[in-house]
């Protein structure tokens, strides 16, 4: 159930396309972390098969980027004051796997670079050095996982994410700030029989602001989930689920929170050609209002997030995302929570050995509490990769992104995103 709402990438054929992140908020959990299930697995074949560097069991992959975009919106203001910029960005990327014993596996994926306005961009947040990881999601990511006796699975990693494109409410036309997340993942697996499974996990955050105006956004988070889940059959587990956690601001200009959900979870798969994995639940949450007596002091609710992946043809590969459920509050101090659906469909076809296209449309509905406003936010995206030689490939990415208010306390806004990306393996 890796991955909900971070970016992805795909391989059909060797042929590697960057795929738009979906524009939702980043939460932490038990189904929503992009690196919650983190094949390590996936390490260790790509390490066998290709590698830059090896010493003893350690294996290294090193590859070089350059990426060229346009962005007619680069600060999602409203139609009327769009800033325009032209940027290059060359980058270093690495994959790192390291079996000190078959039970020790240590890995890492980040990427190195630097962002710099060709044209325009003056007001842009997001120049400078760039981190992000190499397996498709937008963080940087370090962990290791240790087998525990025969069953157990002991996994830990820490990921470091500046998000650019997160959907953070406010007014857009003056979201000039850039949030940091660093997250520390604790996680514990066993097969407690042939038919039944459970997973702990223990999710630590701390989110900053590079901008002192905005330092509401400040937080740290700290949340513990658990399921259990029973293989009603060869294809199907399910089984209950619960999660516990407080958010709490270091800034006296945000209401803190504390939160309790559970409900049923599954998972279901026939073969690699269909997987479906997801949870409904009921989910409670309090809020400290001693910043403002007058909001909400608590909200009770369906949660509910859904993963599909269906591959009809070797070529041709779909998948479909949907969550509901209330989400932590924005920029305005009223707002304690923000109701969110959120729903991206992909699909994904290989034209021929070396070329791959795709297309996703995604959607957000959002409803804050108080005194906040309501919008709709949607994306359209197409894109197509090349594999230029064995070593080199050539994404070309085209994304739409416009902003509907249903009220009028928010701004409307309508960006185009054309990227050109060129990647090298050393």
């Amino acid at each position: 159930m890796a991955g909900f709402l971070a970016a992805c990438t795909l391989s059909v054929s060797g042929t590697s396309i960057q795929m738009s992140p979906l524009v939702g908020r980043r939460t932490e959990g038990l189904y929503r972390s992009a690196s919650y299930n983190r094949v390590v697995d996936q390490y260790s074949r790509q390490a066998e098969e290709d590698y830059t560097i090896k010493l003893s069991n350690l294996r290294v992959q090193l590859s070089v980027g350059l990426e060229a975009q346009y962005d007619d919106n680069i600060t999602t203001t409203d139609n009327g004051d769009k800033q325009d910029g032209l940027s290059l960005s060359p980058v270093l990327y690495s994959e790192i796997y390291w079996p000190l014993n078959p039970g020790f596996q240590v890995y890492s994926g980040l990427s190195l670079g630097y962002k710099w306005y060709a044209a325009g961009g003056e007001d842009a947040n997001d120049k400078g050095f760039t981190i992000g990881g190499t397996d498709g999601a937008v963080n940087l990511q370090l962990g290791f996982d240790l087998r525990l006796g025969q069953d157990g699975l002991l996994s830990a990693s820490e990921e470091y994410s500046r998000d650019l494109d997160a959907f953070d409410g406010g007014d857009q036309g003056n979201r000039s700030y850039t949030l940091n997340r660093n997250l520390l993942n604790l996680q514990y697996r066993n097969e407690f029989s042939r038919y039944t499974n459970g997973t702990a996990k223990v999710t630590h955050t701390n989110q900053w602001v590079d901008e002192d105006e905005f330092n509401e956004q400040n937080l740290y988070s700290d949340f513990l989930d658990l399921v259990l889940l029973h293989f009603l059959n060869p294809d199907l587990q399910f089984g209950p689920y619960g999660r516990g956690g407080l958010y709490r601001y270091t800034e006296d200009k945000h209401n803190d929170s504390d939160s309790l959900a559970g409900g049923v979870a599954m998972v279901y798969g026939t073969t690699e050609r269909f997987v479906a994995s997801g949870s409904v639940g009921i989910s409670d949450v309090s809020f400290d209002t001693s910043n403002n007596a007058a909001a909400t002091d608590s909200y009770t609710g369906m949660t509910t997030e859904w993963a599909i992946r269906y591959a009809n043809s070797p070529l041709m590969t779909h998948r479909l995302v949907t969550t509901y459920g209330a989400e932590q509050g924005t920029l305005n101090q009223n707002v304690n929570f923000v109701k969110e659906w959120l729903t991206q469909y992909t699909i994904s076809y290989a034209l021929r050995e070396n070329l791959l296209a795709n297309a996703d449309l995604g959607y957000i509905n959002a409803h804050e509490s108080d005194e906040g406003s309501n919008y709709d936010l949607y994306r359209v995206g197409v894109g197509l990769g090349y594999r230029l030689t064995r070593d080199a490939t050539l994404d070309l990415r085209y994304t739409h992104d416009w902003r509907v208010s249903g009220d009028s306390n928010g701004s409307d806004y309508t960006r185009n995103v054309v990227t050109l990306r060129l990647v090298y393996r050393l």
